[in-house]
């Protein structure tokens, strides 16, 4: 499960899940909690926890950027406006890294997309998608809280 949550698809369920509570505070209902996907280790091939154990090797030790600073690494710069840039340095003084890659959290996410079925064309078109919507929605819950 630590893999799933530490997974941009994990992150993701969070963030659709939470509910705002006061500026960027966020709670979770106990319910909504019980609806969360994961992986059952018992419905798993043994070549799919093979590669979840493999995945868990790789990135046990990697020592990660906050997630925003992760979302600034991995957005794709094409589908950022000029103002989404302004406000990414604005916030975070991070203008100049947008789109530069954090290759260790890009393969971890590839290992969970490839387990749940989807090719790699599909992989990585969702994932631009999700880094840049992410760094997005995080920049709104930094506005929130100011």
């Amino acid at each position: 499960m630590a893999l799933w949550f530490d997974s941009t698809i994990g992150l993701l369920q969070l963030f659709v899940s939470r509910i705002p509570v006061e500026g960027a505070w966020t709670k979770y209902r106990r319910y909504s909690q019980s609806g969360f996907y994961g992986f059952d280790i018992n419905r798993l091939s043994q070549a799919d926890q093979d590669q979840l154990d493999e995945a868990w090797e790789a990135w046990k030790n990697v020592e990660c950027p906050s997630i925003i600073k992760q979302m600034i690494l991995l957005a794709d710069p094409s589908k950022l406006s000029i103002e989404d840039e302004r406000r990414v340095e604005q916030h975070y003084e991070a203008r100049d890294e947008i789109g530069e890659g954090f290759q260790e959290r890009r393969e971890l996410d590839k290992e969970i997309l490839d387990i749940v079925g989807y090719d790699e064309e599909q992989q990585d078109e969702l994932l631009e998608e999700l880094y840049t919507g992410l760094l997005l929605e995080l920049i709104e819950l930094t506005e929130m809280g100011e």
